[in-house]
């Protein structure tokens, strides 16, 4: 699983603020907080970017945050999933085969087709020859045998240099602003 970590460290804060530990402490989760959120907006978007021809909502989807709070003060985005199916990278038929957006341009996959499987899923599939087991155990040989075709997994793509970079590029440029936010309505609580 691949992740982005922002954490604070409090004694500096508290020194500047003069304020009770434990609101100060809750500021500064909310901070955190709402950073990831847009730590995982842009780490999507750099995905999106760098030339996966995923939708955001299905990149979004894999990524997720660990929440900071009083007690615990950090927070990270992180990635994990399996590899994505093919029919997702914006697959098209085409009389050679199916074309996909999988990172620099589209891709021909010689020989593949796109098909709807009696359980409902869609999917980029390729035949090929191999033995399958029978009934009582005797290798058969199919002809037919299909096999689902899948492209890179979200955490691979989150651990990318350019989305590495622009995710805590973000984060640096977002936290500071909302920590100050997030203190100032402190202040006009008359917590500070």
């Amino acid at each position: 699983m691949a992740h982005v970590n922002a954490s604070v460290d409090l004694s500096r804060a508290l020194a500047k603020l003069k304020m009770v530990e434990s609101e100060a402490r809750a500021g500064i989760a909310r901070a955190l907080n709402k950073t990831m959120t847009t730590a995982r907006a842009t780490a999507s978007d750099e995905i999106k970017s760098a030339g996966y021809g995923l939708k955001v909502g299905d990149i979004k989807g894999a990524l997720s945050i660990r929440r900071a709070d009083a007690r615990f003060l950090q927070a990270a985005v992180r990635a994990k999933g399996r590899p994505i199916p093919l029919i997702k990278y914006q697959a098209r038929q085409t009389k050679k085969g199916v074309t996909v957006s999988v990172k620099g341009g589209r891709k021909l996959i010689a020989g593949a087709f796109i098909a709807t499987m009696s359980s409902g899923h869609m999917g980029v599939f390729t035949r090929k020859k191999g033995m399958v087991q029978g009934k009582r155990g005797q290798p058969i040989l199919n002809r037919k045998l299909s096999h689902e075709l899948f492209g890179p997994a979200v955490p691979g793509m989150f651990v990318q240099d350019a989305v590495q970079r622009g995710t805590v590029a973000a984060i640096r440029t977002r936290f500071p602003v909302v920590l100050d936010q997030e203190l100032a309505y402190l202040r006009s609580q008359g917590m500070a």
